[in-house]
């Protein structure tokens, strides 16, 4: 147990440098993640608007705008539908599609015509799982290609014409 200030300190400040490299990304999730949240849960019990008088003055309701939200037959078939769509989508179109695909792709295959239709539709399978992996980043690199090239969106924006981004920077 360390009694001197210079020992508490020594201890205090042990891995110092690692809790000032911590202090950029705690203040980031502090200004853009915490003070938000906080915010918005104190809004939440008062009668705030984004337009008219009640963006300047608005008063504390209380609990009202979660009972009125929760009694809204609109809200409850919007938490059914997600809930639905989370389900149908995640456990039964990922999971059980996925593992199915797995099990397929790995399973020992018979001889004969029924063996070669099995690896024909696996090896299509397989193939459309890949594409759909692929397409996004072919997508977006024809589209930073059309922004980037000479006359494309970026030269327009910036009002310079025939300036190759990548070729010369």
């Amino acid at each position: 147990m360390p009694t001197s200030l210079r020992e508490r300190l020594a201890i205090l400040f042990e891995g110092g440098f690692a809790r000032l490299l911590l202090v950029p990304a705690l203040a980031f999730i502090g200004i853009f993640v915490l003070f938000p949240l906080v915010w918005s849960v104190i809004l939440s019990f008062t009668n705030y608007s984004l337009i008219g008088i009640r963006a300047v003055k608005y008063g504390f309701v209380g609990i009202q705008n979660y009972v009125r939200i929760l009694t809204d037959f609109v809200f409850q078939d919007s938490i059914v539908n997600s809930f639905k769509f989370t389900l149908f989508s995640a456990l039964i179109g990922q999971a059980f599609l996925g593992l199915a695909l797995a099990i397929v792709a790995r399973m020992k295959l018979p001889e004969g015509p029924l063996g070669t239709l099995i690896k024909v539709l696996r090896a299509i399978a397989i193939t459309l799982v890949f594409i759909s992996w692929v397409i996004p980043e072919v997508v977006a690199g024809y589209a930073w290609a059309a922004i980037t090239e000479r006359g494309g969106l970026l030269s327009r924006l910036l009002g310079i014409e025939g300036r190759l981004y990548l070729e010369r920077p």
